[in-house]
């Protein structure tokens, strides 16, 4: 009788385990950095990484320090970014590493639409979307005006 039970008590123990295995939720797409082979559902909880390649296209840029909206494009050649009409005035470069864009202190290259003194501009940026399509980009820079006085902005652009 022992036996049947310690049988019985494995045979209940094993089916359970099985079905609780079955039913365990997660990421189930294969791309994503969190991925779950053991998982047999999706929970929706899928996490990724913005590659270099997120970040190109054209992006419609609304900016907190005055400008009007205007659209910017991001061209990429290996790990450096080519920002073009940043402000509508000029052409800005920056790096992804991470998954973290730096955008380093450098000297402006005015476009033909923009006069006015040599500028510097620094800043940073994150990407951010979901079920890895990064749709929306968060910049922040700083600049200064013609007179010399730091300007800070702040910037959603979307694609």
């Amino acid at each position: 009788m022992t036996k049947k039970k310690i049988l019985l008590f494995v045979l209940l123990f094993s089916i359970t385990s099985v079905l609780i295995t079955c039913k365990k939720k997660g990421c189930t797409d294969s791309k994503a950095t969190n991925y779950c082979s053991k998982c047999k559902s999706d929970a929706a909880s899928c996490v990724y990484d913005a590659s270099i390649q997120d970040y190109v296209g054209t992006w419609n840029v609304a900016a907190s320090c005055g400008a009007t909206a205007y659209s910017m494009t991001i061209s990429a050649s290996g790990s450096t970014l080519t920002f073009t009409k940043l402000r509508s005035c000029f052409v800005v470069t920056g790096s992804v590493s991470g998954g973290t864009l730096t955008i380093p202190s450098q000297s402006l290259t005015m476009s033909t639409s923009c006069a006015g003194v040599p500028m510097t501009v620094s800043g940073s940026g994150t990407l951010s979307g979901s079920g890895g399509n990064f749709n929306s980009l968060q910049l922040t820079y700083t600049t200064k005006d013609n007179s010399g006085n730091p300007i800070s902005c702040s910037c959603t652009c979307t694609k």
